[in-house]
């Protein structure tokens, strides 16, 4: 009888041989990572992931002329992983904005994996960089950048007033260090003023990505989508929700969060990142005081018929013009990241290294440091008492609300709702302005209209006699003489 041949390798020896080939790492978040021959040297493989064991399985083949058995793998890799000595932390993997020893790295995600290197040198392109990326199926290239562009170009392309425009140039320049605490963008407006348009060719400058824009309905999808873009833009927001806005502020300076993976009992799937978001909206989407204290908003108005350009014209020519906004827009970083020693302001935002940055990026660009920094801050606690003074108008509709969950309607004169309103506030030690006589109260009662109707109540001083002015159970209708409360309410 024939003897076994002990000596051959059975097919699961041979998967695990092929794997202990692989350089492996494991990141600061704890994923591990892998280095396979024959792929871009700065985009390591999740060990867990379809594109690992596909190269695996080619590996494979190549060497045994056929496919491992399917049931063998996963446990190989486990096997590997298992028995390999990591060093937790050893490199970072980033998402398109990576640093390295003051150098700032921009995977431009193209053909030939080059990378744009800035420093307080200059700007150049490299296909090799000292720091890993990590690849996104979504992600697009960036084009490539021309020497000596004109970064200011770019302003064509937004409707805002010029003051604001430089805010915002000088504030993209520090969208790049994505080690940095950087502030949430918000672009507000009404339908027709190119907000839309604006944050799509910002993206397209620093993150391009099919699509463009974002659509989160849950908490888990915005988490998601952080982990997965570099800056993501979420567009057309009505709201942000409590959970929403902590999230997108704990982005800023660096979260991660940690859940069952799908169809799994045990499996936990671990996400941490740093970001930015660029956001649009016709209003601004939250009042929360933390929020605002990150972010900066910028207004746009409704461009005249006779300006408007197609939806085709206007995109053309904004990729026409990239590879030269995009060259002024890396020199500009280059240029301010060599003058920001010599940047001293008195006071800061709370996004502090990249603030600085903004503003010596401001004093490249011609708008001034110290300019930079006081308009910044102007725009920041004008929004933030703008929110102030509607928190204010909240406490009186809240008043009227309670007023008219007793009896659903109120009846009467603005003297007779004073005494209403008086009754309830004994919580004042000094009443508020408004509510100090009948006729500040009908001023009040005026200024505060359209925070009632978003209540659910109408009103209107002029009309004596109740009038109904929408569908039942949706508004609310009041007049000078009467308040009704909606069915929904």
């Amino acid at each position: 009888m024939a003897t076994k041949n002990t000596s051959k390798q059975t097919s699961a020896e041979n998967l695990v041989s092929i794997i202990q080939t692989v350089s492996m790492f494991k990141s600061k978040t704890g994923i591990i990572f892998a280095l396979p021959s024959g792929k871009p040297a700065i985009y390591p493989v999740e060990v867990e992931s379809q594109e690992f064991t596909t190269w695996v399985n080619n590996t494979y083949f190549k060497k045994y002329h056929k496919f491992p058995p399917g049931y063998e793998l996963a446990p190989a890799i486990k096997y590997v992983v298992s028995e390999t000595p990591f060093i937790q932390g050893t490199n970072e993997v980033h998402l398109r904005f990576g640093h390295n020893k003051g150098t700032v790295y921009i995977d431009l995600a193209n053909e030939n994996n080059e990378v744009v290197a800035i420093s307080d040198t200059g700007w150049d392109i490299t296909a090799s960089a000292p720091v890993y990326f990590k690849k996104v199926s979504t992600q697009l290239a960036i084009p490539t950048p021309e020497k000596y562009g004109d970064y200011l170009k770019l302003g064509e392309f937004i409707n805002i007033d010029d003051d604001s425009k430089m805010v915002l140039l000088s504030t993209l320049c520090s969208l790049a260090h994505g080690n940095y605490v950087r502030p949430l963008l918000g672009l507000i407006g009404p339908e027709g003023s190119g907000k839309t348009s604006a944050a799509r060719f910002i993206r397209t400058m620093l993150d391009p990505n099919t699509p463009l824009e974002t659509s989160v309905h849950t908490t888990r999808d915005l988490m998601l989508t952080l982990n997965n873009n570099a800056i993501p833009l979420l567009d057309n927001i009505t709201k942000f929700t409590q959970a929403e806005t902590d999230s997108l502020c704990k982005a800023t300076t660096g979260t991660g969060s940690q859940e069952r993976k799908y169809y799994t009992n045990h499996d936990l799937l671990s996400l941490y990142f740093q970001r930015t978001t660029i956001y649009t909206a016709l209003k601004s989407p939250t009042q929360a005081p933390d929020f605002l204290d990150r972010a900066l908003e910028f207004d746009f108005n409704r461009i005249p018929h006779s300006q408007m350009k197609s939806d085709s014209d206007l995109p053309a020519e904004f990729e026409k013009q990239l590879p030269n906004i995009l060259g002024g827009f890396y020199t500009t970083i280059s240029e301010a990241m060599k003058l920001l020693p010599t940047i001293n302001l008195p006071k800061h935002a709370r996004w502090c290294d990249a603030f600085k940055l903004s503003a010596a990026a401001a004093e490249v660009i011609g708008y001034g440091a110290n300019n930079y920094a006081e308009t910044c801050l102007a725009m920041i606690n004008a929004r933030k008492q703008k929110f102030s003074k509607i928190a204010k108008n909240n406490d009186s509709v809240d008043m009227i609300k309670s007023i008219l969950r007793e009896n659903n309607k109120f009846t009467g004169t603005t003297s007779k709702l004073w005494q209403k309103l008086t009754s309830l506030t004994n919580a004042y030690e000094v009443p508020p302005k408004w509510l100090q006589s009948p006729i500040a109260l009908g001023k009040h009662l005026g200024t505060i209209k359209a925070d009632l109707e978003d209540s659910g109540i109408y009103y209107d001083k002029k009309v004596c006699k109740e009038r109904v002015y929408c569908k039942p159970g949706t508004y609310t209708s009041v007049s000078s003489r009467s308040f009704r409360r909606s069915s929904g309410d």
